[in-house]
């Protein structure tokens, strides 16, 4: 025998691949394969129906001797380091092609996944690629490559997704690579993965799939038990950006850490491709509620401390850390501006809650996030002041309640409920404080000028002439359903008709003032009279069955309360109150619903947010109204207060924040009140002034007093979108005030240019009426008219008018609004741009696209919609080149 010379070995993949196209040859049954003869496997294998032996051929006699034991219907490979005429004819003769076939591992490759023709780069991946096809080659075999071309990129991604456990399609991406590693399985069958072909695939899947593949897969190797996911959220801090700017001395020195476990040698633009993939990654996890997404954080957050910077994990923008920050950010500005109260400390104020409104997880903490915007909100407040001060009526003061002080107790009430963060809570309270003092003030002024009498003045209605002068009317144009939300304030109505608004309602405020009416509770400020006096519609003392009586011989009216709404299971509203909604004949429904008054003893009324599924059985009322095309009408009896402390006051025979006046002197945090209007008994009683101020044991909240969240009680009305418009009433436009949405610096909205209006009283911008009869602006356009009415008056602007149709945006509605943009440098929530422009809430989305169509000339967008769906933007630049304003105009 020769001495042994060198011949591959030979895996247990390859035999098997050699053994499946012997069993299909039609006239032989052995195969003599080039290799090592040496055979640790099973001596037999199964190819489908056959059976194939694997003998070692050392010599031309152990081959014939594995020819002798052959059986008749038995496939033979013999593994032989011999050459040709070694072995002799008699070996070679019976042999598929009469000769030792040399092994290409290469050459297998294309019939793997049925191509005919293969990339020549497949033999540069590496040696390993082959035989790891062969290895890890899917019980259904490789997909057939289209068009019969086997690419080298197609190899490696069809090999990653099988020997990660996805479904081998060829098509795996950085994204679903770095998803897949994620869990525990595939991490799992990577690290048990032969360690050249672990090493070879790395550097494949860093070449087909980019940097990203090759670091986490490096993780992964890395044995650390890390998500992946984290780690990359971990890089997106520590190489914020590609820039080649040096970080801290921390930050680098944690790169430097981070590297035992992606690799040496990290770029920073391979470190933002992985962070930026991970942070994708997280946010669709997050959108979609994946219960994983929470500890992906938390284990990011350990691994920068780990890496010896903690403080990294403020700098982010998903992290929870980074969301952390930002709140402690905005309630240190919030401290300095109550400190020094100037315009430098509002905008940084304003700067710091746009920080929190850019973190991407900002969702995650929603209390949290809506209590910063509400406190920036009270910010922006302080900073125009008080502007009901010069109020010289007690009707004056209510209604700049509703259109003001009720906005600042709604956010007030979430900014109470405060900060699990130290720092935050401590800046929320000083600002609580100070807002507090101010509507204190507020709720001073008003009590001195309460009296047991009518209020001065036509602003406020008298809750007992409600229904003769404001639903008796309506109800002339179209059948009303009025609605008593018992309790209701203020500030729990401004989230009620912004929750309703998009579900197809649409508000409707009196054509002469254009606002919300308010209506003056009856005294003392408790259910007994003034939901009585509403309901009978006289000043009056009673219970359901006196409000049954009263209301239908006041108004004629069908009045259903708690207990009468009370239905069979499985049906919303009972029969009887469906039945007498949908008949138009009965032109007032009344029902009283008592979820607010209930919280008030029951409940937390300050912690609610006040919405739709809060109120039991008013959407269902809606949904009738709608069917039955009526007029809605939204009220309450009386407002109220919420506990937050004070002074307990304990008097016998006292309401929770009235008192008869035997009780004793009234103090200077209360009032006396006699009058027509005071029905408790002797028409006298004296009422609690200060907010927290009572009588009775402590609950949730109180009404009965004299503040001005108790005294005045807010009326909504709406129509639906097909209903036509009442008479003597217009489509609201946006109800909130000015600092609700804009920054403290940019809250003066400018006057409509003079001259521009015809003298009688503008209504608003209805949906239906974008356009409205005014007299075409002068070609005359003498220095220092404002670049709205330049705007106007240009003949670019004549040009796209007579392009937008028959009913063009009124010129005057476009000047108004490019005037009032200018002035927010470009920048305006379109609630504000909407109430500027005396534009119905319903018409804001139709009248900017006419205002889009109007001035996007030739497509540029002049005037845009910001990403945030609600601020409208101004390309100042782009309006001036478009209708050749010059860049001084």
């Amino acid at each position: 025998m020769t001495a042994a010379r060198y011949a591959p070995v030979l895996t247990e993949a390859i035999i098997r691949e050699r053994a499946a196209v012997l069993v299909k040859k039609p006239d032989t049954r052995i195969m003599l394969l080039r290799a090592q003869p040496r055979w640790l496997g099973p001596p037999e294998l199964r190819i489908g129906d056959h059976t194939v032996k694997v003998a070692a051929g050392i010599s031309q006699l152990a081959v014939l001797d594995a020819y002798s034991s052959l059986g008749e219907d038995e496939y033979l490979i013999v593994l032989t380091d011999r050459l040709d005429h070694e072995l002799g004819s008699a070996v070679r003769i019976p042999a598929d092609r009469q000769t030792v076939q040399t092994v290409d591992e290469s050459s297998l490759v294309p019939a793997l996944f049925g191509a005919t023709e293969a990339d020549p780069r497949l033999r540069a991946v590496g040696p390993w690629l082959p035989a790891a096809l062969l290895e890890h080659r899917p019980p259904q075999g490789w997909p057939t490559v289209p068009a019969g071309a086997l690419t080298a990129e197609f190899a490696v991604r069809a090999l990653l997704e099988q020997v990660l456990g996805l479904p081998v399609t060829g098509t795996i991406d950085a994204l679903l690579l770095l998803e897949q590693l994620d869990g525990r399985a595939a991490r799992r069958r990577w690290i048990t993965l032969d360690e050249a072909v672990r090493a070879g695939l790395t550097a494949a899947a860093g070449s087909y799939l980019g940097d990203v593949a090759s670091l986490a897969l490096t993780a992964i190797s890395a044995g650390t038990g890390v998500s992946v996911i984290s780690i990359g959220l971990a890089t997106d801090v520590l190489w914020p950006s590609v820039s080649d700017a040096a970080g801290s001395v921390d930050q680098i020195a944690a790169r430097t850490r981070l590297e035992r476990i992606v690799g040496a040698g990290i770029t920073p633009t391979s470190a933002r491709s992985y962070a930026d993939a991970a942070v994708a990654i997280l946010l669709r996890r997050d959108a979609a509620d994946d219960p994983i997404t929470t500890p992906i954080i938390a284990q990011a957050e350990a691994l920068l401390t780990d890496q010896g910077w903690a403080a990294g994990a403020a700098e982010s923008l998903v992290l929870t850390a980074g969301l952390r920050q930002r709140l402690r950010t905005v309630a240190r500005q919030i401290s300095n501006y109550l400190q020094d109260g100037t315009a430098t400390s509002a905008a940084a104020v304003e700067q710091a809650l746009t920080s929190v409104s850019s973190h991407l997880l900002a969702h995650r903490a929603p209390d949290e996030a809506f209590a910063a915007h509400m406190a920036v909100r009270l910010i922006r407040w302080l900073a125009v002041g008080d502007t009901g001060a010069d109020a010289g009526t007690l009707s004056g003061l209510l209604e700049r309640y509703a259109a003001d002080g009720g906005w600042v107790d709604r956010a007030l009430a979430s900014v109470w409920n405060g900060s699990s963060d130290p720092e935050v809570a401590a800046a929320y309270g000083s600002l609580v404080t100070r807002v507090r003092a101010l509507r204190n003030a507020q709720d001073i002024r008003a009590a001195s000028m309460l009296t047991g009498d009518a209020p001065a003045g036509a602003a406020a209605i008298p809750v007992e002439a409600m229904l003769q002068h404001t639903i008796y009317p309506l109800a002339q144009a179209s059948p009303v359903l009025l609605i008593v939300l018992d309790g209701m304030s203020v500030a729990v109505a401004t989230e009620l008709a912004q929750d309703i608004a998009p579900t197809g309602w649409v508000e409707l405020v009196p054509e002469e003032s254009g606002r919300r009416a308010v209506a003056l509770a009856a005294l003392p400020t408790v259910t007994t009279y003034s939901r009585t006096s509403l309901l009978a519609g006289r000043l009056l003392a009673g219970q359901q069955d006196t409000e049954k009586k009263q209301f239908a011989a006041a108004i004629e009216g069908v009045l259903f309360h708690k207990n009468d709404l009370r239905a069979d299971g499985g049906v919303l509203l009972p029969d009887p109150v469906t039945t007498a909604i949908a008949d138009r004949k009965q032109r007032v429904i009344g029902v009283v619903l008592n979820t607010i008054d209930d919280a008030l003893a029951k409940h937390d009324p300050g912690g609610t947010r006040w919405t739709l599924p809060q109120i039991q059985h008013l959407r269902a009322l809606l949904n009738e109204a709608a069917l039955a095309g009526r007029v809605v009408v939204l009220t309450s009896d009386h407002g109220h207060v919420i506990e937050r402390g004070g002074e307990h006051r304990p008097v016998a025979g006292a309401g929770g924040r009235w008192r008869s006046v035997e009780g004793g002197p009234t103090a200077s945090d209360e009032v006396m009140v006699t009058g027509s209007r005071v029905l408790a008994p002797g028409g006298s009683a004296i009422l609690a002034r200060a907010e927290g101020l009572r009588y009775t044991a402590k609950a949730a909240g109180y009404h009965g007093g004299a503040s001005l969240a108790e005294l005045t009680i807010p009326v909504l009305v709406f129509r639906r979108q097909e209903q036509p418009s009442v008479t003597g009433w217009v489509d609201a436009v946006p109800q909130s005030p000015a600092w609700w949405n804009e920054a403290s610096r940019s809250l003066k909205v400018p006057p409509v240019s003079a001259g521009s209006l015809k003298p009688s009283k503008r209504a608003p911008v209805a949906a239906s009426q974008i356009a409205f009869d005014i007299g075409a602006p002068s070609d005359e356009t003498p220095v220092g008219v404002s670049v709205g009415r330049r705007v106007i008056a240009s003949e670019i602007f004549a040009t796209q008018q007579a392009r937008a149709g028959r009913h063009p945006l009124n010129p005057i509605v476009v000047e108004t609004v490019l005037d009032l943009l200018l002035s927010h440098d470009g920048r305006v929530h379109k609630d504000t741009l909407a109430a500027a422009a005396g534009i119905a809430a319903n018409a804001v989305e139709p009248t900017l696209a006419a205002l889009r169509r109007l001035l996007n000339v030739e497509g540029y967008e002049v005037v845009a919609t910001d990403t945030d769906g609600q601020t409208v933007l101004l390309d100042v630049p782009l309006l001036r080149e478009q209708f050749g304003l010059g860049t001084s105009a």
